[in-house]
Formats: structure tokens, sequence, C-alpha cells
């Protein structure tokens, strides 16, 4: 009787100790389903929802199983293209309102089509926190992350002013791969990134971040040859049907010319006076150049690792996600246009960077409504030509992006990783 008791009160902590955890989790995912609901709410505050008709036409195509029909084989004129979605999205779409028709009937489809979209906020606010729980070794950074998506006014422009679930999809796929790379999961994390590219074309920025991360050319080569499976997987059922419609949609849209746009950038202006460079040169270099700034972002880390260490260290967690927001600063910029959407995986990287000092991001927040204020009034439309605009653009993310990082550099730099990443699974 005796021994029995004194094992209970043996146990007891422990016991203790794992119902603090159960509710730990369950606190957490309250949070995030807090967090999903403030998006929501602050995404139905708008109603412009520009491009909806444009990601609507593939959905309902592929929910019908008319594949063929999902994108047009050409476009009429360049202001067409903007149609063009990679099919990521449109699978998922698909599937939830194919799903929704069958439950309950073709009324209510717009509302499945809107519920998808919610669903890639979904996988930002989990995949993310994992993220931001991983980068710091504890949940208040996953906390402080979650609090700042709530906050953040850049849902509301993917999805309420703009429809564009399919970047904020990208992101989510994003995250995930850069969270599973964190474990040494190279090849899923290559799937991951893989998938989203197939959602938006601009994840592939990531790659050259991620191959700094990999600890060898064993793992390097996991990770391309999954990225490459994961990107090709959704586009294969296009090609079988319309081969020229999925090629004109695996390169993307063709850019829309300067004037026309509420923010172009420099590179954009290429094509106005005085350059009047032809609009396929710089639909190229607007490709192009984003990647090459990643590329250059990642072989500028690796000359400093070198000449730190004498040998190829790789990246830390921190290090890349750090190395991740001067990519898509630098693709604000490199870019031909920058709407207001572009701006979502820099703030939200952000977010997962400064949570992971151990304090609230408050300097992503603040920053974020600053650029949002930029996009939000059409002071550059309404006081400035687009040259100006396009300069005055490129200075203000400049400014953005060096107050992130001096923010880092007062708070101390993330130290490099010795023993970097496991190359094991």
């Amino acid at each position: 009787m005796a021994a029995d008791v004194i094992s209970r009160i043996d146990a007891a902590p422990g016991d203790l100790l794992g119902e603090q955890r159960q509710g730990s989790r369950a606190a957490l995912w309250c949070l995030r389903a807090l967090t999903l609901a403030a998006v929501v709410l602050v995404v139905r505050t708008g109603h412009a929802q520009i491009d909806r008709a444009a990601v609507a036409a593939p959905a309902y195509a592929v929910a019908s199983g008319h594949l063929g029909a999902a994108y047009p084989s050409a476009v009429a004129s360049a202001r067409d293209s903007v149609a063009f979605q990679a099919p990521g999205f449109s699978l998922l779409a698909g599937a939830v309102v194919a799903a929704w028709e069958a439950v309950v009937g073709p009324p209510g489809a717009a509302g499945a089509l809107t519920f998808a979209a919610y669903c890639t906020v979904a996988l930002v606010v989990w995949a993310g926190g994992r993220l931001a729980r991983r980068h710091s070794s504890g949940p208040t950074a996953e906390v402080m992350f979650l609090v700042a998506v709530a906050l953040s006014p850049w849902f509301r422009e993917s999805l309420s002013n703009y429809f564009h679930p399919g970047d904020v999809m990208a992101l989510g796929f994003l995250l995930l791969g850069l969270y599973l790379a964190s474990e040494s999961r190279w090849a899923w994390a290559g799937a991951a990134v893989g998938l989203g590219i197939a959602s938006k074309q601009w994840a592939v920025l990531a790659l050259p971040v991620l191959a700094v991360m990999a600890p060898d050319a064993r793992q390097r080569g996991r990770l391309g040859g999954a990225t490459l499976a994961g990107a090709a997987l959704p586009f294969v059922p296009f090609f079988v049907v319309a081969p020229r419609a999925a090629w004109d949609v695996l390169r993307g849209p063709v850019p829309v010319p300067g004037g026309l746009v509420p923010q172009t950038t420099v590179v954009g202006m290429l094509r106005e006076y005085p350059f009047h460079v032809q609009v396929s040169h710089v639909d190229d270099l607007a490709r192009a150049l984003p990647l090459v700034c990643a590329v250059a972002v990642a072989g500028c880390w690796l000359l400093i690792n070198r000449r730190t260490h004498g040998a190829f260290v790789p990246a830390s967690l921190k290090e890349g996600v750090w190395l991740l927001v001067a990519c898509f600063a630098l693709r604000l910029v490199a870019d031909c246009i920058a709407l207001s959407y572009y701006a979502l995986p820099l703030f939200t990287l952000l977010a997962i960077a400064e949570a992971g000092r151990g304090r609230f991001p408050l300097y992503t927040v603040l920053s974020g409504f600053v650029l949002a204020a930029w996009y939000g009034t059409g002071f550059a439309r309404r006081v400035l030509d687009p040259w100006h605009a396009a300069i005055v653009f490129t200075v203000l993310v400049g400014l953005l992006a060096a107050g992130a990082f001096v923010l880092i550099r007062r708070t101390g730099a993330p130290p490099l990783r010795p023993e970097g990443f496991s190359a094991a699974r």
C-alpha cells in the first residue's frame, strides 16, 4: 500500500508536466485559430478583389474537370496576361469547389473559392508559427509572430484589395520548406518549396538561400531534385491537355506598361522616356533580375563565410531567414512592378526574424504600416510622376530594409553555427 502511494507521488510531477504541456498546446492552437479569425475579419473589410475573376476561372475549370479550359492559349494584350496564375491554388480551389458542389450544389461556389483562399492563410499561420518557434527554440516567438500576423495589413492587400491567394499559398509552402530544412529534412524541404513555386513562381528566390543552408553537395542534390519534382507535378496535367497555355503560365505574366500600375519600379520605367527599352527586354529582365539578386545575396554570404572560417560553413536558420529578408526586399525594387501584395513575404519573414530575438516585432509592424500607407494613400499617383514615384519607392524600401539590418546588428548578429545542419534525412 505504501509503495503504491509513493509510486503515485513520484509520478505526479511528470503527470503535471504533461498536463501543462497539453494545456500549452491547446492554448497555442486557440491562438492560431484566433489569428486566422483576425486575418479573415481584416480581409473582409475590403471588397475590391482585383483579379478575382482571373483566379476563379481556372479554379472552376478544374472543379468541372475541364483542365484544357483552365488557361487561355493566347492573350489579346499585355494587360490580359495578368490572368495567368500558376496552377497550385487552382488545383486546391478546384478540389474545394468540386467538393462543395458535390455536397451542397452549385450555389455558394464563390464562397467555396473564398474558403480555399482562407486555407492558404491557415497554412502561413501554421508553418510560420512552427518556423518562428524553431527560430528561437521556444513558444514565445511563435506567439509574437502570430500577433504580428494578426496586425499585418498585407493579407488584406493579397486577398481583399487584390485577390491573389496563390501568393499566400506560395509563402506558406516556402515557410514550411524552411522549417523542414531546419530539421535537416532536405528532400521534404525541396518538395515544399517546389509546391510553392507551383503556386507562384517567385518562391524560386528561396532556392539560393536553402542551398547555402544545406551541409553538403548530396543534400543540395536532394533539395534540388525534390524542388524540381514538387514544382513540376502540378503543371503536368496542364502540359498534357494544353501545352502552349501551360508554358505561358510557367513563364509567368507579361509585365504591364509602367504608367498603368499603382506602383512601378525603376526597372519597369526603363520602357518609358527617355530609355524606351522594348517591353520584351524589360519582361526578360524582370524575370531574371530578382533571381540574380537572390543568387548574389547567397554568393556574398558565401564569400564572407569563407573569409571568416576559411571553409564552407552552412548558414544557420537565423542567417537563412535574414538572407531571405534581403532577397525579398531586393525583389520589390528589382521586378518591373511592385504591387502591394508583393510585400507579403518580406514582412512575414521579417516578423519571424524579429520575433526570433525574443521581442515583439514592433519594427516589422510599424514599417509595414508605413509602406502600406504609401500604397494605400495613393500619394505617389497624386503628387509624383511615374519616374519620381519609382525612385522614391526604391529609396523607401532601401531605408526600411536598412533599418531592419541596423536593428539586428544592434541586438547582436546571429552567430555562425560551426556544426551547420545535420546531413541526415
